[in-house]
C-alpha cells in the first residue's frame, strides 16, 4: 500500500519526460509531499515524505556532479538530495555510470569522484563520512556469468 512508507526516493536515468515527477506525486496522493527534486540532464531524483513527517525533516539540500564527456557532459554523473530526518542524516544518490564491462575502473573512479564532489552538508567531508547514503541508479556493473551460475 502506498501509505505504508515514510519516504519514497524515485530515480530515473535517460528519461526525457519532464512530467513523470508530477505523475508520481499524483499517484502518491495528498498524504505525501515532495521534499525536493534534482535534475542533471536526463538523470533525475525526486524525494517524497509522508505528510505526518514533514515537520521532522530539515536541512534539505541537493547537488549534482557530471562525469560525462570531458567531465562536464550531463549524460553521466549523479544527482543527490540530503536531509535530516528525526536526527538521522540521510543522502540519496542517483548515479548513471559508464556502460560496458571493460569500463569498471572508470566506474569506480567516477563513484569516488561523485562522493568527493557532491556539495552537500560540510563540503570538506565526502558524502559517506557525514550521511547514511543510499545509492541507486544505472550503475552499469555487470556479472560475467550465466544466469544459472549466478542463481546457484
Amino acid at each position: 500500500p502506498v501509505d505504508a512508507y515514510d519516504l519514497y526516493a524515485v530515480a530515473t536515468q535517460e528519461c526525457n519526460d519532464e512530467h513523470w515527477v508530477l505523475a508520481v506525486e499524483a499517484h502518491l496522493g495528498s498524504n505525501y509531499v515532495r521534499i525536493g527534486d534534482r535534475r542533471m540532464g536526463h538523470v533525475v531524483l525526486a524525494l517524497f515524505c509522508h505528510r505526518r513527517h514533514a515537520a521532522k525533516i530539515s536541512s534539505v539540500e541537493s547537488s549534482y556532479t557530471p562525469t560525462g564527456v570531458l567531465g562536464v557532459g550531463t549524460n553521466k554523473g549523479a544527482v543527490a538530495i540530503s536531509l535530516s530526518f528525526r536526527g538521522a542524516r540521510l543522502c540519496f544518490v542517483n548515479a548513471h555510470l559508464a556502460a560496458h564491462q571493460e569500463k569498471i575502473l572508470q566506474r569506480n573512479l567516477h563513484l569516488q569522484g561523485i562522493s568527493k564532489h557532491l556539495r552537500l552538508g560540510h563540503t570538506a567531508l565526502e558524502i559517506p563520512m557525514q550521511f547514511n547514503t543510499i545509492w541507486c541508479g544505472d550503475l552499469n556493473y555487470r556479472i560475467e556469468e550465466t544466469r544459472d551460475t549466478v542463481l546457484r
